[in-house]
């Protein structure tokens, strides 16, 4: 379950086999069979992109305005909560929004896809629909008695099929997109290759705080030599507090603690590091894979290791929290928000001037 046990999620032992940290003449072959495959995906992939460019492909419209967030990554890049801060803004102007996701997993969790019940639970009026034909899922709720008068296209850079007024891309500061696994699928980690990112209409690197400053100038110069002109916003996951039994408490519950914190994310990394900086003190970390169900067994694992290093509390993110409905000792869920560095601003705008809140 974690490093500390000599045992990885799936996703870091891919990362570490396609990055070369594993090493010897079965992960020199694994690698090799890797890169034959991922020249065959950009094969598909570059296709698939000529087709939408030149209109063999269409792209369905919904008669509603379409935000798009999205990546070219596998893995956490933090686009859920740029998600839900697109979402705040669009409730804040008096908009009707509503999100278009994918899914992903649904069906191996009793409350369905993570992504989406916790945007349910943040966003009590605004309609979640979880399909991964979006274009359907768009259509079945314009037919609902209280229509959404826009969209949020969530995971969206990839689906195509369905036409956006807005692409937003997020790209995750800590991920190095001229390092080892800045390869495609399944060589490495890129949905697209880079010059993809001429499509979107704005850019924002996530997890700004967590990146040196040579390694962000890096992002944005590769961002600039794909696409000269195209606004390039920053921001961090600021923790704004702690989900207790259900009531949001300040950081400062967590003083005095000590916490096991655990996630099954696609960027667990980040989490990490997040927690680390936190009042209290994390005396153990255990990652899972993304989208993980947590069976009952696995829960008092880790109630079991939690009081074998002495942690009072489990702490664990808001992503995972709606899919646990009973913890074997305390249990809280850190909750996180957009904090820009810079201009968010524009952003702002643009996606309230796409859905007709501002002229």
């Amino acid at each position: 379950m974690s490093d500390a046990d000599g045992c990885k999620s799936r996703q870091q032992r891919f990362v570490d086999l396609m990055s070369g940290q594993r090493t010897g003449v079965g992960a020199c072959l694994l690698r090799g069979l890797a890169g034959a495959g991922a020249c065959g995906y950009r094969g598909i992939i570059g296709l698939r992109n000529a087709g939408y460019r030149v209109h063999l492909l269409p792209a369905r419209r919904l008669g509603r305005p379409v935000v798009s967030v999205g990546n070219i990554t596998v893995g956490g890049t933090g686009k859920t909560v740029l998600v839900a801060e697109v979402a705040r803004w669009l409730i804040d102007a008096g908009c009707r929004p509503a999100v278009l996701m994918r899914g992903y997993k649904g069906n191996d969790s009793p409350v369905g896809s993570d992504e989406a019940a916790l945007l349910r639970r943040q966003f009590p009026g605004v309609a979640v629909e979880a399909d991964p034909d979006r274009v359907a899922g768009g259509r079945r709720l314009l037919a609902a008695d209280a229509p959404p008068d826009c969209f949020i296209l969530d995971d969206g850079f990839q689906h195509r099929r369905l036409h956006r007024d807005l692409d937003v891309v997020a790209l995750d500061a800590t991920f190095d997109l001229g390092g080892p696994l800045a390869r495609m699928l399944p060589r490495g980690l890129l949905r697209e290759p880079v010059k993809s990112i001429g499509r979107a209409d704005a850019v924002v690197i996530t997890r700004a705080d967590q990146a040196p400053p040579e390694m962000l100038e890096r992002l944005a110069d590769l961002v600039r030599r794909v696409a000269p002109s195209l606004p390039i916003a920053q921001c961090r996951h600021a923790p704004t507090g702690v989900d207790m039994d259900g009531q949001s408490q300040p950081l400062a519950t967590l003083a005095g603690r000590r916490y096991l914190a655990f996630c099954g994310i696609g960027n667990p990394a980040a989490f990490a590091a997040t927690v680390k900086r936190l009042p209290g003190e994390c005396v153990d970390f255990v990652a899972f894979d993304d989208h993980h169900a947590y069976a009952d067994d696995e829960l008092n694992a880790l109630a079991a290791r939690a009081a074998r290093v002495g942690a009072d509390l489990l702490l664990t993110t808001t992503k995972d929290r709606v899919k646990i409905t009973a913890a074997p000792m305390p249990l809280a869920a850190l909750q996180v928000g957009i904090a820009w560095i810079g201009d968010g601003e524009s952003l702002r705008e643009a996606v309230l001037r796409v859905a007709g809140a501002v002229k």
